[in-house]
């Protein structure tokens, strides 16, 4: 390629969430990549972000950017910026064989059972390219690393997190066939049959998340590339673990790459309260669906109210959860009690922009103060006359002294914080008639 790959990635990654509602782009696209027999499902799972277009194979890469130019005509991924009048002729002259670029069926070999979900053999470099190059392997963002977000042209764009410089190092150590095997792990929730006797199994209709091991995988795929003769092997777990068992796996595998510390705490499912916090984000109940995020770009760019450990460290800190009982009751109360306070100042949290001009209702670590009054009127009888009598009575507006010393600006949480916090909060709720 004549630029830095990534370049070209981040532009698609941009023009796909940028047209994605767009169905006569989409369409023309699919129709296009398809008469090339790259497999319907497959160029929808790429439009639709389930593909990382890191693991997408030079020539299918081509086909695609030449694809989304005719459609979109955005020059910004114009092909002939990015690959060599060779790549071009290769990449026009290029088709895929849809029976081959597809399966219905995966049958594997040596296959031995470590669990009832989980499931270790190993499978050639090229083998595991394979399962690219047909579109089996998807990037799930629920079960996978923090997202990376970028702005790009006043627009919040997500891609998956990847640590280029470390690809290039394991693909080194791969070609070199220095690179000492270790596992990566392919999630499905497809029907498969095991035969325990003679270890072979099928998987009908393979989709695979791919919980562990992005790096590696886009490492091999480049390696296939430059050297098809390659023989050598990986270990591979193949495992039809729940969301959260994936997540609770992603916390254990933490070593090349670091998981951002915000990320790694808020897939925590040992803390009760990240509990709480991921079902309220995931609630199609609360008004807070979805506006719970790990990142500070996100946040900054006001495309969520709050983040995900300011929430879960205020609910850990205020409220005591010691059974299952407790944690479905104060997670029903506490997203009823959001939906109170985002109805009472609807206009500001419909434009976030705005309100933190003017004032501190939408501010993240106003969450704090928010979970904090919730807390001190959690066993009150008419809590939610209560509540909107409590914040009708705040000056929420800037400047005061008030916020301004209880450090609401900062996106910071630490003990003093909480504590002085909650102090406020419980003079506000003092003499508040308790439901005993």
């Amino acid at each position: 390629m004549k630029t830095n790959k990534e370049t070209l990635v981040n532009a698609l990654y941009f023009i796909v969430q940028n047209y994605n509602a767009n169905k006569k782009i989409i369409s023309q696209v699919v129709e296009d990549l398809s008469n090339k027999g790259i497999a319907i499902g497959e160029v929808q799972r790429i439009l639709n972000g389930n593909i990382a277009f890191e693991t997408i194979t030079d020539p299918k890469l081509y086909l695609l950017t030449k694809s989304l130019y005719i459609a979109t005509e955005e020059e910004k991924i114009n092909p002939n910026h990015f690959f060599t009048p060779e790549e071009i002729k290769s990449g026009d002259n290029f088709s895929f064989n849809i029976e081959e670029n597809s399966s219905d069926v995966l049958e594997l070999d040596g296959v031995l059972q470590v669990d009832d979900d989980h499931f270790c053999t190993t499978l050639t470099y090229k083998q595991i390219a394979d399962l690219y190059a047909k579109g089996l392997v998807c990037y799930n963002y629920e079960t996978q690393r923090q997202a990376k977000h970028f702005m790009k042209e006043d627009k919040l764009i997500q891609k998956p997190e990847l640590n280029t410089t470390s690809v290039i190092e394991i693909e080194e150590l791969m070609l070199n066939k220095l690179y000492v095997a270790d596992a990566i792990t392919f999630n499905f929730k497809s029907d498969y049959e095991y035969l325990d006797k003679s270890y072979r199994m099928k998987i009908f209709k393979p989709s695979f998340d791919i919980t562990d091991g992005f790096h590696r995988s886009s490492s091999i795929i480049d390696v296939v590339q430059k050297d098809p003769s390659i023989d050598k092997k990986m270990v591979i777990y193949f495992t039809t673990f729940d969301d959260i068992k994936s997540r609770r796996m992603i916390g254990q595998k933490n070593k090349r790459n670091p998981i951002n510390k915000r990320y790694e705490k808020s897939i925590d499912q040992n803390n009760k309260a990240n509990i709480i916090v991921q079902k309220i984000n995931e609630s199609p109940n609360c008004e807070l669906r979805g506006k719970i995020t790990t990142s500070l770009t996100v946040l900054n760019n006001n495309y969520a109210y709050v983040l995900n450990d300011t929430l879960s460290e205020s609910i850990e800190n205020f409220f005591v959860i010691k059974t299952q009982r407790d944690l479905d009751k104060i997670n029903n109360y506490l997203i009823d009690g959001f939906n109170e306070i985002v109805g009472i100042y609807f206009n500001e949290f419909a434009n976030l922009e705005q309100s933190k001009t003017n004032n501190y209702i939408t501010y993240n670590s106003m969450f704090i103060f928010y979970t904090a009054v919730l807390r001190h009127l959690y066993e009150v009888k008419n809590w939610k006359k209560e509540l909107e009598i409590i914040l009708q009575k705040i000056d929420f507006n800037k400047p005061n002294s008030i916020w301004n010393d209880l450090d609401i600006e900062s996106n910071t949480v630490g003990k003093v914080k909480l504590r002085k916090i909650n102090e406020y909060a419980k003079s506000l709720t003092k003499g508040v008639e308790i439901n005993v």
